[in-house]
């Protein structure tokens, strides 16, 4: 696997997106694109696609962070507000390709698992903690 910089995530990406609350034992697919694009001292990340939520109904959904580089290798990802989010650092691998890192908002704690070791193809799991959250969030990354 040859070592990944942040300008390797510039481009377009479909997603397939699993979501499983284990409060209520629904599944929820969200089914998408996202978008990276390089923005100033910034790299832009939007998705948008149709989430199929459990009791059938669908909605279209949409997110956005702002990803900023710090060098060649680490990002720090922030909210659509602007506020932190966490840090994606891609010189600091648990093991081949799988990096780690986690977000404590007030009493929810949020890890995640990015996988790039199949790279272009990569994942992200989510778990969600917190006193009335309980779920992951299985998400794959493919290049378009």
């Amino acid at each position: 696997m040859r070592k990944l910089i942040c300008k390797d995530f510039i481009g377009r990406w479909s997603i397939t997106r699993n979501i499983h609350d284990e409060m209520n034992g629904e599944n929820s697919i969200f089914l998408g694109e996202a978008n990276i694009k390089k923005e100033e001292l910034h790299f832009h990340y939007k998705e948008q696609g149709k989430l199929s939520l459990s009791y059938h109904a669908s909605v279209n959904a949409a997110q956005s962070y702002f990803w900023r580089p710090v060098g060649n290798s680490v990002f720090e990802i922030f909210f659509n507000n602007g506020d932190y989010f966490h840090q994606l650092d891609l010189t600091m691998a648990v093991k081949l390709g799988i990096y780690c890192t986690d977000y404590l908002c007030i009493s929810d704690l949020y890890k995640v698992q990015y996988n790039f070791s199949q790279f272009p193809d990569w994942r992200t799991i989510w778990h969600v903690t917190g006193p009335r959250k309980k779920y992951q969030i299985y998400s794959c990354f493919k290049r378009i």
